[in-house]
């Protein structure tokens, strides 16, 4: 009898602590439903840039060819950047000359001009600036046109004239230099005219479809003047796009090279448009 008593005494605590689980588990119930859902993915820019950039990157594909989005995305490597980079006249050249056929320009027909500062006319041949300083400014000579043959003699050449402080930084200049000769095969070859509202932005947007995206996406405040006329969260979306048109549906390797808020927002937009290409879940799933 003793020894019973004993083992009950024993057991009591054990089978409180039994009895304490039971009370405070969370048993499933036959109603009660699992567990919420994770978060839906948020598209991080609102519908109309969305349906411009989407629209306007299609514009892209059908002006410069789909093949072009195709090619290997443009990285900060040596064979891009003198090492080491002192600024000099000559780097700076070197750089256009790598650059320009990337962009699909001849760089012996444009000439490129360094100035201590621009005058602050209107920017790439566009007659509203806005209120930002210009940095950087494509120019076409003027010419006379000769209406019979429907043809023009330009009386000197194109030319991209850049602000020597914004040589400093190679990454920079490359993101400033893309962006100029992307002014030269939109409206250097008259796909796009001066006054189309939105030409500065598809100028930016054309630099990420040609495959220099990395350098657009990663321009940071720091340096008064040009940071681009994409937001950030429109340049993480077209990026996105941009990949989704490469095949590539994860963050691609080269996203680590982006800064962390371009990378985050390319994360972000790439896990949006996989949400909305795998369609609602079904609300009853056979069971």
């Amino acid at each position: 009898m003793h020894t019973i008593h004993t083992l009950v005494i024993l057991l009591l605590p054990v089978a409180g602590v039994v009895l304490l689980f039971l009370l405070t588990a969370r048993l499933p119930r036959g109603n009660e439903p699992d567990d919420p859902p994770p978060p839906r993915p948020v598209c991080p820019v609102d519908p109309g840039q969305r349906a411009w950039i989407e629209r306007s990157l299609l514009w892209c594909a059908r002006e410069f060819g789909e093949a072009a989005a195709l090619r290997p995305i443009v990285l900060p490597t040596a064979d891009l950047l003198p090492t080491p980079y002192d600024a000099s006249e000559f780097q700076i050249h070197q750089i256009y000359r790598r650059i320009s056929p990337l962009m699909g320009v001849d760089p012996d027909k444009i000439e490129l001009r360094l100035r201590e500062r621009l005058d602050q006319g209107p920017p790439s041949d566009q007659a509203e600036r806005g209120d930002r300083r210009i940095v950087g400014r494509y120019r076409s000579p003027r010419y006379l046109r000769l209406r019979w043959f429907d043809a023009k003699i330009y009386l000197g050449r194109h030319s991209i004239e850049i602000e020597r402080a914004q040589t400093a930084d190679p990454a920079r200049l490359i993101a400033l230099l893309a962006h100029e000769l992307a002014h030269r095969r939109l409206l250097g070859e008259g796909r796009v005219t001066a006054a189309q509202p939105d030409q500065e932005r598809l100028t930016d947007l054309l630099t990420i479809y040609l495959g220099l995206g990395l350098f657009t996406a990663n321009l940071r405040e720091g340096i008064e003047g040009h940071l681009g006329y994409l937001t950030a969260a429109e340049r993480g979306y077209a990026l996105a796009c941009y990949c989704r048109m490469r095949a590539e549906f994860g963050v691609p390797g080269w996203a680590n090279r982006l800064h962390p808020e371009p990378r985050a927002l390319l994360a972000q937009s790439l896990a949006f448009l996989a949400f909305e290409a795998a369609g609602p879940a079904d609300p009853d799933p056979p069971r």
